[in-house]
């Protein structure tokens, strides 16, 4: 009776330890703020809508105003014809992806070699709105062809970016439960 009492605690306490383990590291997500920046107005609202959307249905992905993992930034302008009476031809599209730097980040590698006064006043001059820059690119779209383009900024931050870290963090929750 003593043995299989020991068993069931033993069981209930690794069970305990492996739900700890998972409440430990919860689901990978992102927050990621849009940042749009056209005229007309409406180009801007149009980029905004399809980006959001897309972003959204990745199901994992929030799109937030504060406190984001990740900035994606995306200047638009429109090529227009010469013509008398201009004719839209198209949309130039700078896009631009970041992530802030935590300075919480900073103070770990600076812990062992600067003092309390020093760290902090490294973090409030160099780590306040500073950013590490991912990615930039340029891209030329036809007019007709705005929304798929946008789809396809979106698969290429969740192929390049985002998926990288999911992979990671289900590696690591599956070393977790091996153990």
């Amino acid at each position: 009776m003593p043995s299989r009492l020991l068993k069931l605690v033993t069981l209930f306490c690794l069970c305990g330890l492996v739900g700890y383990a998972q409440a430990q590291l919860p689901k990978w997500d992102a927050r990621i703020e849009v940042r749009v920046s056209a005229a007309p107005k409406d180009l801007q609202e149009l980029i905004e809508s399809y980006i959001t959307r897309e972003l959204r249905a990745l199901g994992d992905v929030a799109v937030v105003q504060d406190k984001p993992g990740w900035i994606l930034s995306i200047v638009a302008v429109t090529s227009e014809s010469n013509a008398p009476i201009p004719v839209l031809r198209g949309y130039a599209l700078s896009i631009v992806l970041l992530q802030p730097i935590k300075p919480d980040v900073l103070k770990i590698y600076a812990q062992k070699k600067l003092s309390e006064e020093e760290m902090n006043g490294l973090v409030s001059t160099y780590a306040t709105d500073t950013y590490r820059y991912l990615h930039h690119s340029i891209d030329i779209s036809p007019a007709s062809d705005l929304q798929t383009r946008c789809k396809e900024i979106v698969a290429m931050i969740d192929t390049k970016f985002f998926q990288p870290e999911r992979l990671g963090r289900q590696k690591l929750m599956d070393t977790i439960d091996k153990k």
